[in-house]
């Protein structure tokens, strides 16, 4: 199988998903092959250093293989070439607010810059498909209906019908990622009818659940563009047996629980996004078995079609890789949570961290922020009653931390770019040090001759060790920010410093609770 829809998130928000827990749950499912998107990781993948970044942070969490697209944002257009250049699969653009400030939506200036640099390389823009235009206001938050209304077909109609324009003006490969709405099918057929390099993907949550199923309130089908009526979803089986898509995608994206806003059940604050790459097959192979779809269909829209999208072979032919899945196409099993291996911080982190002995419980705090205050302050606080309110008692004790306190727990630290430092006396810590730190060991001599320098005299100038919330940032980055810090007053930075270090014990209480979950 090959998912060439995927959110991987990792560097910067591991805590969402993982490269380990995300493949893990992928090659559970039968995926061999997954492409990861450009967004929701930080930074966003639209730099050549970013790109770089995440191939650093995938390295040696691998269950199965990843490729990678970058993005396209005003501002990265002149970025496109040497992206592809450097091994993007493709571009992935947004036409409205990604939901992630950082990958805004593309305009057409920039669409029209960078669509004929991707025709004269023959790699793919991928489209989230939606022109945003005035709406209806949701009167009732907890109302699906009333969610559903405030992104209506014309969105994706809309938003697909100047994308065939430009496709046709630039010889664009052209695709449309997640098509939800069968109402632009007709757009589509005239379109691939004339010749154009157009081509579509839709996710199994589209093809399992219609609108009128989805209870008010029920936060986790919120996606976007949203799950559209049972009259709409047998029209997108129609379309797949008459080949008007192309192939299937999981759009894979996983959020921490309480961005689903679960308890509020409010759709206006809720994150959107399906957690099912561990389960496309089964989803797919139910639903197709019932309409009479042999395998050989499913083979088509799983695997070789989607392989062939990124420029790979697929099937069972010699030469091919023997990436093969095998499974039981009678076999019924009901889908339980904790055997899903996607990134998932549960409740059942927080029951069990408010059990834990005294001994076992600092053990745990020490490897967020290493300091004993702080630490008791913590299990003095409990129980605390979810992820959330661990953050929250994190920065209340923050707040009160006295001086000694705060370099008792940058103290814990080993100094970016002393690499045997950290393998050899951070035990409590060395797995998250180590990852925090990948971009040190990429670096080449001089830059880490630079870091090991300016580690020195920062010492010698503070009297501590010089500590940057290193996830997602390249060797040169923390070199650029260890220079530039080494310029402050001694109280202003003693005040970075924290800053830096309440940042990592958060990223720090995250994986905890993740690790606890995988």
């Amino acid at each position: 199988m090959v998912d060439v829809h995927v959110h991987l998130n990792e560097p910067g928000r591991s805590e969402w998903e993982g490269f380990e827990t995300g493949t893990a749950a992928a090659a559970a499912g039968g995926v061999t092959l997954a492409v990861d998107m450009p967004l929701n990781s930080s930074p966003v993948t639209t730099t050549l250093e970013a790109l770089a970044a995440k191939r650093r942070a995938a390295n040696g969490k691998l269950s199965m293989d990843v490729g990678f697209y970058s993005g396209l944002v005003p501002g990265s257009e002149t970025s496109v070439a040497e992206l592809i250049d450097a091994g993007a699969l493709g571009i992935k653009a947004f036409l409205c607010h990604s939901g992630i400030d950082e990958f805004p939506a593309a305009t057409e200036r920039e669409l029209r810059a960078a669509m004929p640099v991707l025709a004269e390389r023959d790699k793919p823009l991928l489209v989230h498909a939606e022109l945003v235009s005035p709406a209806p206001a949701m009167s009732n938050p907890r109302s699906y209906a009333d969610y559903l209304a405030t992104r209506p077909p014309k969105f994706e109609q809309d938003a697909i019908a100047m994308m065939i324009e430009l496709c046709r003006e630039t010889g664009c490969r052209t695709h449309i990622v997640h098509l939800a709405d069968a109402g632009s099918l007709p757009l589509i057929r005239a379109a691939r009818a004339e010749g154009l390099p157009l081509t579509v993907e839709t996710c199994p949550h589209y093809l399992y659940f219609a609108s009128e199923t989805i209870p008010d309130g029920a936060c986790q089908f919120k996606c976007a563009p949203p799950i559209r009526d049972s009259a709409n979803r047998e029209l997108l089986w129609q379309a797949f047996e008459a080949g008007d898509i192309d192939f299937i995608a999981s759009d894979h994206s996983p959020c921490p629980p309480a961005d689903k806003r679960l308890d509020e059940g409010r759709f206006d604050l809720a994150w959107g996004g399906i957690s099912s790459i561990q389960l496309t097959l089964p989803i797919v192979w139910t639903l197709a078995k019932q309409r009479g779809i042999g395998l050989q269909r499913l083979a088509q829209w799983l695997s070789v079609a989607p392989a062939r999208f990124i420029g790979r072979s697929a099937g069972i032919e010699v030469g091919n890789e023997a990436n093969l899945v095998a499974f039981d196409t009678e076999a019924t099993f009901t889908v339980h949570g904790n055997e899903l291996l996607h990134r998932v911080m549960s409740q059942k982190f927080i029951e069990q961290f408010n059990s834990l002995p005294l001994a076992e419980s600092n053990e745990k705090l020490l490897a967020c922020c290493g300091s004993k205050w702080w630490s008791d302050q913590m299990i003095d606080a409990r129980p605390h009653g979810s992820i959330d309110e661990l953050h929250t008692a994190a920065d209340d004790v923050f707040d009160r931390m006295p001086r000694d306190a705060w370099l008792e727990a940058i103290g814990s630290h080993p100094r970016i770019g002393d690499l045997e430092s950290l393998k050899m006396k951070f035990a409590g810590n060395r797995q998250w040090s180590s990852g925090e730190q990948s971009g040190v060991s990429a670096a080449d001599e001089q830059v880490l001759m630079r870091l090991k320098t300016g580690n020195d005299a920062y010492y010698d100038k503070f009297g501590y060790t010089f500590v940057v919330c290193a996830t997602g940032k390249s060797a040169s980055e923390m070199l650029q920010i260890l220079e530039s810090r080494l310029t402050n007053e001694p109280d202003a930075e003693l005040q970075t410093a924290a800053a830096e270090q309440r940042e990592i014990t958060h990223l720090r209480i995250d994986k905890l609770a993740a690790d606890y979950d995988h």
